[in-house]
């Protein structure tokens, strides 16, 4: 079986007019069908430009980015997006914006399968509200309903939860991370949070400095029948946390 998402030897160069940075090189990694995979490095070293280039937003100076098998550029890609703020729509109701991409596709699907994950998720007897009527939990459930009515091959999670105070962040982090793991949507966490990556992920990727490369992927191995909250507390934890620092350092 393809890799829901495979990049090869991709790489990005920053250019003006007396100058030439080269920013991300020959970056190789997959992501697989079900995967949650957890992408982490120093500040500054391209994981939000990875995204970029995966999503198309910005096209790579070299190598390829496939989603099954295919181009990003491919018209049938369908690849979400979640950031770091909710982006809902203040003047739509909840229900409107959920179905945003239903109604820009004209898809009539997407609208069922709207009406469903909000029932299932304990939103529907919201969808007459607005944004600001909710909680931030509730918007950030919210924001990732919209995107998974689509059916998206892969989900790109951009700091979805730095915008939380702690608490709710604890919260939230086991509300979304419950909802991809029911749905088996394949998913890539960028995160400068690296309890939250080894918490929520089945394997992260440790990325170096500038320019970036894949420094090390670490299969993570932790009881998956516990929240991400609650995945802190294991042994195994503490191993992870330390081989990841020490590849940060």
């Amino acid at each position: 079986m393809l890799p829901t998402l495979m990049m090869q030897n991709v790489g990005l160069n920053y250019h003006s007019k007396t100058s030439e940075t080269n920013a991300i090189d020959d970056i190789t990694f997959c992501v697989n069908k079900g995967e949650f995979v957890g992408l982490v490095g120093p500040s500054g070293c391209g994981k939000t430009t990875l995204l970029s280039i995966i999503s198309g937003i910005l096209a790579p100076s070299r190598g390829q980015v496939l989603i099954e098998g295919k181009s990003t550029k491919d018209k049938n890609a369908v690849i979400g997006y979640m950031f770091q703020r909710d982006l809902l729509f203040p003047w739509r109701t909840i229900w409107q914006n959920v179905n945003l991409g239903a109604e820009l596709k004209h898809n009539k699907n997407a609208t069922q399968k709207a009406t469903k994950l909000l029932k299932k998720y304990g939103i529907y007897d919201f969808k007459d509200k607005y944004p600001h009527e909710l909680s931030g939990g509730m918007r950030q459930r919210v924001a990732l309903i919209r995107t998974l009515v689509l059916n998206p091959q892969i989900l790109l999670l951009d700091e979805p939860f730095g915008a939380l105070d702690y608490q709710t962040r604890q919260n939230v982090i086991d509300d979304i991370s419950g909802i991809i793991k029911n749905e088996n949507t394949t998913s890539l966490l960028v995160t400068h949070d690296i309890t939250e990556a080894i918490c929520m992920c089945d394997k992260v990727i440790v990325l170096s400095n500038r320019p970036s490369r894949v420094k090390k992927v670490i299969d993570i191995q932790l009881d998956k029948t516990k929240p991400p909250s609650q995945r802190k507390t294991l042994t195994k934890f503490f191993e992870y946390q330390t081989q990841i620092w020490k590849e940060l350092a």
